[in-house]
């Protein structure tokens, strides 16, 4: 990314997304502040996508989810007419967001 872009990325993301305290460990030994991964419910339990986490092990790298719930709809549902959400407009999916429970300050134990 450095070279190719001039630019140097803080946060690790691998391919599938995949999480693991080991992983976040790796991740901030290589220099990352962050690491984005799915926000998934069934590895959530009661906690929310919505909020910014860290590993229980005592790292300081900051754990980011996706919510899969927001992204799909612009990934899988967006031209799709027959969707309760059609059209999707920029100011539509800004008010969703905005309604979305969550804060990206506070940093919440996982």
């Amino acid at each position: 990314m450095e070279r190719l872009f001039h630019f140097k990325t803080n946060t690790f993301q691998n391919t599938e997304m995949i999480y693991s305290n080991r992983v976040a460990r790796q991740a901030e030994e290589f220099g990352f502040n962050g690491i984005y991964t799915e926000g998934a419910e069934r590895a959530l339990g009661n906690l929310s996508a919505n909020f910014v986490y860290r590993p229980p092990s005592g790292e300081r790298i900051k754990i980011l989810l996706r919510n899969y719930k927001l992204t799909d709809d612009i990934g899988f549902r967006f031209s799709l007419q027959n969707w309760a959400g059609w059209p999707l407009t920029a100011d539509k999916y800004a008010r969703w967001l905005s309604d979305t429970p969550g804060d990206c300050i506070n940093i919440h134990g996982f």
